[in-house]
C-alpha cells in the first residue's frame, strides 16, 4: 500500500481542541443530575486538521485527495497504549488497507469477531493521527472495540456533556502530556484541570504515570481551573493556556434537564 498521501496529512494534524475560542462555545448545569454541558466543544460539521481524536481522524477520512485512491479508510473506536488505554476509555483512529476486510458490513462490534478479522489480514495498517503514528497494526499494540465501514454513517455531536469528575482532553503540551478538563461540583469553577503524562513501560495498571520522568503514585495533578498553579504547569504551552483563559472567562449558567443526546445535535458523516 501506498501510504504517502496519508504520511503527508498526518504530518499537518495538530491533536488539540481550539472550539472553546469561538464565541458560539458557552456552558451549561444541571445541578440536580450533576452534569455539565459544553456546547459547540466540538465541530464535526467542518472538517479540520486541528481538533481532538474523532475530529482528526475524520479530517483524513473526509479527505478529498484519499478518494482518488484505491484504499479502504476504516474509522475505529479503542484503546492506543500510552494514554488511553484503560477498559473505560476511549480513542478514535483509523485502520487503513487494500481489500474490503469487512465483507460488506457496515460495522463490527464484536471482539471475537474483530480479532479474527484483523488477525487475518496482513494488509491493514493502523493511522493516528492524534499521536502521529503510522504502523502495522499487530505492532501497533492497540486494542479495537467498535470498527465502522467506509461509507457506513455515525452521527456525531458538537456538545458533549460531563458528568461528575468525568474528563475530556483538551490538547497535548510540547513534552507530551494531555490536559483534560473535568467537571466536579467539589470545585469552586465546577471545572478542573487535569494533567496527565504517557503511561510507564511494563505497567499495565492506571495509576503509575510519568511526571517529569519520575513515577508517581498519584495518577495525575489536577487543578481547579482558575488555580494560578496552572499558569506555572502550562508556562510555554501558549495554545492549551488560551483554551484554558476561554474557559475561564465563560459564565456557567444553570439549568434543569440537560439531555445528553438531542436529535438536533446530530451531524451523520458518512
Amino acid at each position: 500500500m501506498d501510504l504517502k498521501p496519508i504520511e503527508r496529512i498526518v504530518a499537518s494534524c495538530e491533536y488539540r481542541n481550539i472550539n472553546p475560542l469561538r464565541e458560539e462555545m458557552s456552558l451549561a448545569r444541571d445541578p440536580k443530575r450533576i452534569w455539565l454541558r459544553i456546547n459547540n466543544f466540538y465541530r464535526y460539521d467542518k472538517p479540520t486538521r486541528i481538533g481532538m481524536c474523532s475530529e482528526l481522524m475524520n479530517f483524513i477520512y473526509l479527505h478529498p485527495s484519499l478518494r482518488k485512491t484505491q484504499l479502504r479508510l476504516l474509522r475505529a473506536q479503542g484503546q492506543d497504549t500510552e494514554f488511553y488505554f484503560s477498559e473505560n476509555s476511549s480513542h478514535w483512529f483509523l485502520l487503513v488497507t487494500d481489500e474490503d476486510i469487512m465483507r460488506g458490513k457496515g460495522c463490527i462490534d464484536d471482539p471475537e469477531k474483530i480479532s479474527m478479522m484483523l488477525g487475518s489480514s496482513d494488509h491493514v495498517m493502523l493511522v493516528d493521527p492524534s499521536f502521529k503514528k503510522i504502523v502495522e497494526f499487530p505492532r501497533s499494540g492497540y486494542t479495537v472495540k467498535k470498527i465502522f465501514n467506509q461509507g457506513h454513517p455515525i452521527n456525531y455531536y458538537n456538545n458533549v456533556v460531563l458528568e461528575q469528575e468525568e474528563k475530556v482532553p483538551i490538547g497535548m503540551t510540547a513534552n507530551k502530556k494531555i490536559v483534560f478538563l473535568s467537571y466536579s461540583q467539589r470545585s469552586k469553577s465546577l471545572m478542573r484541570i487535569l494533567i496527565r503524562g504517557r503511561r510507564m513501560p511494563g505497567k499495565d495498571y492506571e495509576g503509575i504515570w510519568q511526571d517529569n520522568d519520575k513515577p508517581r503514585a498519584k495518577a495525575f495533578p489536577e487543578y481547579d481551573l482558575m488555580s494560578g498553579s496552572i499558569d506555572s504547569k502550562l508556562a510555554g504551552e501558549t495554545e492549551i493556556m488560551k483554551v484554558i483563559n476561554a474557559l475561564r472567562s465563560k459564565k456557567v449558567t444553570t439549568t434543569i434537564n440537560i439531555n445528553n443526546v438531542n436529535i438536533n445535535d446530530e451531524i451523520p458523516i458518512c
